[in-house]
């Protein structure tokens, strides 16, 4: 809290025209709980200043991310030039709005972004101005567009001079930001998909494009699905999510359907030693889909990798009894697989023991997994590429979920089967694509 408050003061600080009552009542404002998710929003200095600059101009907050960056970037093309209170104030160039700026600004974003580009000559930069301004104000050849792009930097400070003949965008936030505008506004959606869709540098521009397209994100989430399921290109990997969805459908365990069969898969990869290559992704759907299984998921994770690395019979009881407490699997008898597993413990209380005779207990406290969880061992053995294509598989479910978080609006039916077709294998009719690169 203290950490947030300093960062919350220094971001007031840096609007000079904002007095202190108005820092207090936006300090009330995301007390309150109501304002949670805004202050959830403020998670980085930048984004904290961001939150400050609007609602000192609204006196309200924004309800997710590319509303704040909309109306923060407003406030940088249309205040700070006049807070700057240069000596010889003048306009960056006559004719040139706002919105045209804007979309200057997201053609040099986007155009950067794509050829994986932070930081750009100043050559570039001023031909793209030169070029852009003569399209769509008719500029003449030899304007000056060096002057225009010193003017957009001292004045706005969205561009910014990082060293001789070198230029960036002032933050990452911002050129992703102006990327995911100009996703939106060309209509780039399907592109975006095919290309990106498991580049983790491309995560933050999905995002903020669900947040950008308002009533239009059924299209993305859809698109999204339907590649995702394109991952499971394999009948061993098909027969997997099978599996755990026959394993888990009708369980006790009042947690989200889809976050069970997740949690099933990653037992999987615990029981074929292959967690380490597949784990993050996996989990990390369960989480955004069930926040409830969080505490119950880290006890699962940290029992599982240790489980993965040696079949040690303490760590699969401890795994079995966490099991049964959450009720995620429907017919698998945990109590029998907890007494067998206890009999077992008790033959090997001997720490002198042989390592093959070891060896062979971890053998036997395996095949007594496999076979409580009715789990073929040869589905879970997946090979090199499937591991990635599943891992692939998973993230993009997951950063669906978290776009959906990020929609201004999604259709409740739409939603209702994205969720109903994740982790299952179905819309198997949609093709195949080839394994992904390594996340």
């Amino acid at each position: 809290m203290y950490k947030f408050n300093g960062l919350f003061r220094t971001g007031f600080k840096l609007k000079k025209t904002a007095g202190q009552k108005t820092s207090e009542k936006c300090w009330n404002a995301l007390q309150k709980q109501d304002s949670q998710g805004s202050k959830e929003l403020a998670h980085t200095p930048l984004l904290l200043t961001f939150l400050c600059l609007v609602y000192d101009r609204s006196q309200s907050f924004p309800n997710n991310r590319s509303a704040l960056y909309r109306k923060a970037l407003r406030i940088l093309l249309e205040e700070w030039a006049a807070e700057k209170r240069l000596e010889n104030q003048q306009k960056i160039y006559e004719g040139l709005s706002i919105e045209l700026e804007d979309i200057l600004l997201s053609e040099i974003a986007y155009q950067g972004f794509e050829s994986d580009r932070l930081f750009f000559s100043q050559r570039d930069v001023v031909e793209k101005i030169k070029t852009f301004l003569a399209s769509n104000l008719n500029a003449p050849k030899h304007l000056d567009g060096e002057a225009v792009l010193d003017a957009i930097a001292v004045q706005q400070g969205i561009l910014v001079k990082r060293a001789e003949d070198t230029y960036s965008f002032s933050h990452l936030t911002l050129q992703e930001y102006l990327t995911a505008q100009y996703i939106d506004d060309h209509q780039q959606i399907e592109l975006l998909v095919q290309q990106y869709l498991t580049d983790e540098r491309w995560r933050e521009v999905f995002l903020l494009v669900a947040g950008l397209m308002r009533g239009r994100t059924d299209n993305l989430l859809l698109s999204m699905n339907q590649r995702a399921q394109a991952y499971l290109n394999t009948h061993k990997l098909q027969a997997l999510l099978q599996w755990a969805e026959e394993v888990t459908e009708g369980s006790e365990g009042n947690f989200n359907s889809a976050a069970k069969r997740a949690v099933a898969i990653y037992l999987a990869h615990a029981l074929d030693r292959t967690l380490d290559r597949a784990h993050a992704p996996t989990l990390g759907l369960a989480h955004a889909l069930d926040l409830a299984l969080t505490r119950a998921l880290a006890l699962v994770r940290n029992r599982a990798l240790v489980l993965a690395r040696a079949h040690t019979l303490v760590l699969a009881l401890a795994l079995a009894y966490e099991l049964r407490k959450i009720k995620i699997f429907k017919s698998v008898n945990f109590t029998d697989l907890i007494s067998k597993l206890e009999v077992l413990r008790v033959q090997v209380l001997d720490d002198n023991l042989p390592y093959e005779v070891r060896r062979a207990f971890d053998d036997q406290t395996l095949q007594l997994w496999l076979e409580a969880l009715y789990l073929d061992p040869e589905v879970a053995k997946l090979t090199e590429d499937e591991v990635y294509a599943l891992n692939a598989y998973f993230y993009t479910n997951e950063l669906i979920v978290r776009c959906k978080e990020a929609a201004v609006r999604v259709s409740p039916e739409v939603w209702a089967g994205i969720e109903g077709r994740m982790v299952t294998g179905r819309m198997r009719d949609e093709g195949a694509i080839a394994p992904p690169d390594k996340l």
